[in-house]
C-alpha cells in the first residue's frame, strides 16, 4: 500500500473534528487612532478552529489570515457607512438606540468566518446542513467565546424560504 492509500484509508474513516489553530503575525489597529476608544473588531484574534476531514477549507494559512482580515475589514467598514446613512438627521424625528445588526450566513460549514465575525454583528445564524459540520461550528464557537452564535441545522434553502415567508430580513 502506497503512501497516498494509507493517507486516504486513515482519512476517509476521521468523522471527528481536527483541531486547528489560525494565528495572526501581527495584530494590526486598521486605521484607529490609538486613542480611539471603539472596539477594534477589525483586527483578527487568534482563532481556535476545529476542521472536519475532507469538508472546505483554505489549506493554505497565510492566504486564510489574509482572508479573515479582509472579511473583517469590509464588513466592520460596511457596517460604518450604513450607521453614518442611518444617522442621517429626519425631521421631527428621534434618533433610535443604535443595534448592531444580525447577520446570517449560508452554507456556513465549520463556521470559521461566523467565528471570525461574531463580535461585529447583534447575532449571528450559521446555517448549514452536515451534521458533522455543524457541530464543528458548535464547537468553534464555544472555543472562541462566541455567545452570539447559533447553528441552524436545515438546507440553506429551507431556511431562506421560511425566513422569506416570515418576513424576516
Amino acid at each position: 500500500m502506497g503512501t497516498t492509500d494509507r493517507w486516504s484509508t486513515l482519512t476517509e474513516n476521521r468523522q471527528t473534528p481536527t483541531p486547528v489553530t489560525l494565528l495572526p503575525r501581527q495584530k494590526q489597529r486598521h486605521g484607529f487612532e490609538e486613542n480611539d476608544d471603539r472596539d477594534d473588531a477589525s483586527s483578527v484574534d487568534t482563532l481556535r478552529l476545529s476542521m472536519v476531514e475532507g469538508a472546505f477549507s483554505n489549506p493554505n494559512a497565510d492566504v486564510a489570515e489574509i482572508t479573515a482580515a479582509w472579511l473583517r475589514e469590509t464588513a466592520i467598514r460596511a457596517l460604518a457607512e450604513r450607521e453614518d446613512e442611518d444617522e442621517t438627521p429626519t425631521e421631527g424625528m428621534r434618533k433610535k438606540e443604535k443595534k448592531k445588526p444580525s447577520l446570517t450566513e449560508l452554507y456556513c460549514g465549520n463556521g470559521t468566518h461566523a467565528v471570525n465575525l461574531a463580535r461585529a454583528f447583534h447575532a449571528v445564524t450559521a446555517v448549514e446542513i452536515e451534521p458533522r459540520l455543524c457541530a464543528a461550528a458548535e464547537e468553534n464557537f464555544a472555543a472562541n467565546g462566541v455567545t452570539n452564535a447559533r447553528v441552524q441545522a436545515t438546507p440553506a434553502e429551507t431556511f431562506s424560504t421560511r425566513r422569506s415567508a416570515s418576513g424576516d430580513d
